[in-house]
């Protein structure tokens, strides 16, 4: 059928009705009492992992992640998710170009220690591939549902975040908002980026038979840091 006859259908079956009136009596959207305690309820509902940082330390749960996801790398999407979350670090540059490089940091034995010791090395895509670990920084994240909005933009690479197997995300508890319409007006700068992706825990299908397969469409594990 062509586009013409499908519209003229419609046009057909819609002649002479009028719109539906728009309700008046809106519900409140909900909010919580702790918003940080609510989104990591809601996320671990879905398989997600949440550490808090004030209760363990930056330091424990880093290395937490490590052992958990048997890496001894993280690969950071940038230097300004440290910045953003006062986690001390030195950095040796090796790469040139820095819109083509990894910033990684090494942990031998999965033991994390600051300062970070940072270095630089050329972005290719078998690096990509063999990357077990991804971190990066939230701009904001929904207590009502577990969800984390993700913003990609200079040096933050879709790739990055969705093709390793397990991915850190890192928040403070200020950029917990309680529902959805107060994520949409949080400031996120929408024009600056290419795609915006909410993520509620690790990724999950069940489109193959009904059978429920984790990691398929983005990370199989889901790790999420609480700071102040």
């Amino acid at each position: 059928m062509s586009r013409s006859e499908t519209l003229a259908k419609l046009r057909k079956v819609l002649l002479g009705k009028s719109n539906p009136e728009l309700p008046t009596n809106i519900p409140e959207l909900p909010r919580f009492k702790d918003p940080a305690e609510t989104f990591s309820k809601q996320l671990k509902k879905v398989g997600g992992i949440v550490l808090d940082s004030r209760i363990m330390g930056l330091e424990k749960c880093l290395s937490t992640i490590l052992r958990k996801a048997q890496s001894e790398i993280f690969v950071w999407e940038g230097q300004d998710t440290l910045d953003a979350h006062s986690i001390p670090f030195s950095i040796s540059r090796t790469t040139k170009n820095p819109k083509q490089q990894f910033i990684l940091s090494n942990h031998p034995q999965r033991h994390v220690t600051f300062p970070l010791r940072l270095s630089t090395v050329e972005l290719t895509l078998e690096r990509l591939e063999n990357t077990v670990i991804s971190a990066g920084s939230a701009d904001v994240a929904i207590a009502e549902t577990g969800t984390i909005l993700f913003r990609t933009g200079l040096n933050r690479s879709r790739l990055l975040f969705g093709l390793a197997p397990c991915r850190l995300t890192l928040i403070s508890r200020r950029s917990i908002v309680h529902n959805l319409s107060q994520a949409i007006n949080a400031g996120l700068r929408l024009e600056e980026s290419s795609l915006v992706t909410l993520a509620t825990g690790p990724s999950r299908t069940a489109d193959i038979e009904k059978k429920l397969v984790v990691g398929v469409h983005g990370p199989g594990s889901w790790f999420v840091i609480l700071t102040n």
